[in-house]
């Protein structure tokens, strides 16, 4: 049996501690408290609160345009982004 029939067999999907199986998707309505706390304003102000100049003037030293940069770091990034989870809505508002 060949590496991708194994991964598409029947037991695969019906085994509960394989890594193939699906999960189900997390609950991150608009009416779960965990994700609605975090809106727009509230984010963009975490991020100017986080802002740092010198990672802003070392981007444009790498051609990088910083005109609307915060020079947030990545790791300040992420323990942002893991309450607020997957929002497409939201994600399109930051970017604009």
């Amino acid at each position: 049996m060949y590496d991708d029939e194994r991964h598409n067999s029947s037991r695969a999907r019906r085994c509960k501690h394989s890594r193939f199986r699906q999960r189900p998707p997390p609950n991150r309505s608009k009416n779960n408290p965990k994700y609605s706390s975090m809106q727009y304003i509230d984010i963009l102000k975490q991020l100017a609160f986080w802002a740092d100049p010198e990672a802003v003037k070392g981007m444009a030293r790498y051609g990088i345009d910083s005109s609307s940069a915060y020079g947030v770091s990545i790791p300040k990034l992420r323990s942002l982004a893991k309450p607020v989870g997957k929002d497409h809505e939201l994600a399109q508002k930051l970017w604009a």
